[in-house]
């Protein structure tokens, strides 16, 4: 069996090409666990900084509409099998 890193991912939001990578374990872990404990008054904070380390600026997060920053993070997550 052999791992190769992920090229980026493409993903155009309101017209212009943004290049994120995958996130880690790690990442996907970390966010995890402190959306449980963090309580919903976090939650957008912590999806702009999770996004944030993907490659996507601040300013580009605070400028999307909820649910589309919503459907992102779905997207991005490691799906389940």
């Amino acid at each position: 069996m052999e791992f190769k890193k992920s090229e980026p991912i493409k993903v155009t939001i309101y017209g212009t090409e943004h290049n994120l990578v995958k996130p880690t374990f790690a990442m996907s872990r970390d966010m995890n666990r402190r959306m449980k404990s963090g309580g919903e008054d976090k939650s957008f904070d912590l999806m702009c900084e999770y996004l944030g380390g993907l490659g996507l600026s601040k300013e580009v997060v605070e400028g999307m509409e909820a649910d589309h920053v919503l459907a992102l993070c779905e997207f991005l997550a490691p799906k389940k099998s």
